[in-house]
């Protein structure tokens, strides 16, 4: 942080969280990253080790899904930095499964898009990723997993907001 020490979080007006649902809290985390890096290795052995990141496969995804966007509403809507969603443009841009073009809204924010190459290639891969997939047997319950989903998706959008809190309070007190 730049020479400077780490800030003082304090709870908000007199309250703080159990320590059961800091624990509850810290192992949803852990299978979050756990389950990252399993995807990760489920990634690379199927497509061959550093051909195809799963960063660059959501990246892809992401463009399919969306259209062309900016590399900062690319890590905006990931929560990552723009320097790493660049690095995998740039690396995409190589494989020409992703180009820069122009873009009327912004003249110095380029608009990063899918091309013809990088759409077959992703449907080619969505394709052999259904086939595993179809071949999984999924022996939880279709609900459960919608309820996880839904689960995380609330731990993220809670998340977001605190953090947004805690870090306008403190820029506060800096005034």
């Amino acid at each position: 942080m730049d020479g400077q020490t780490a800030p003082e979080w304090g709870p908000l007006k007199n309250t703080q969280s159990s320590q059961e649902a800091l624990q509850a809290l810290q192992a949803v985390y852990d299978e979050v990253e756990a389950l990252y890096h399993q995807s990760n290795r489920l990634i690379e052995r199927l497509y061959g080790h550093g051909e195809l990141s799963l960063g660059c496969r959501t990246l892809l995804i992401a463009l399919f899904r969306n259209g062309a966007q900016t590399v900062p509403q690319l890590a905006h809507a990931r929560s990552v930095s723009r320097q790493y969603i660049q690095r995998l443009a740039n690396q995409l841009t190589e494989e020409k499964y992703v180009e820069f073009i122009d873009n009327a809204a912004h003249k110095r924010s380029r608009l990063l898009r899918l091309t013809a190459k990088g759409e077959a290639y992703l449907r080619g891969i969505l394709q052999q990723e259904v086939k595993i997939v179809r071949a999984m047997v999924i022996d939880l319950p279709v609900k459960q997993l919608q309820t996880a989903a839904q689960t995380l998706r609330a731990v993220r959008d809670w998340q977001s907001k605190e953090l947004e809190r805690l870090l306008s309070a403190q820029e506060g007190e800096l005034e």
